[in-house]
């Protein structure tokens, strides 16, 4: 995992495990040998990713914003469903996942459900 491999076959990965078990130290890690390779990654935070594209709409850089994520060889999002996420913002989400889908790799870091 740590070489990177999965990243050049465009397979994703999703780390799931509770609170304060150093799940973004791993994600954080597994970006980092890849970065120095010359692959290009975006970390986000879910909450801040979804702020970004709100305030991307308000000042119409939306679609580049979604096109700059789509092109990312490596992207990570922390923090997956802590919170609930409304529509419109579920569209955003689904349209960055359908246009990496089979070309680029995620990472997506959550805690599993508590309930």
């Amino acid at each position: 995992m740590a070489q990177g491999n999965w990243i050049s076959r465009a397979q994703n990965l999703l780390i799931t495990r509770p609170c304060e078990s150093g799940k973004t130290y791993i994600g954080c890690a597994l970006g980092h040998n890849p970065r120095l390779h010359d692959h290009s990654l975006r970390y986000y935070r879910l909450s801040r990713l979804l702020l970004a594209l709100t305030q991307a709409k308000a000042d119409a850089s939306h679609h580049k914003q979604l096109t700059l994520l789509a092109k990312e060889q490596l992207l990570i999002i922390d923090g997956w469903e802590l919170e609930p996420i409304k529509p419109a913002k579920h569209k955003d989400l689904m349209v960055i996942m359908n246009n990496r889908h089979e070309k680029y790799s995620n990472l997506i870091i959550s805690q599993p459900p508590t309930d």
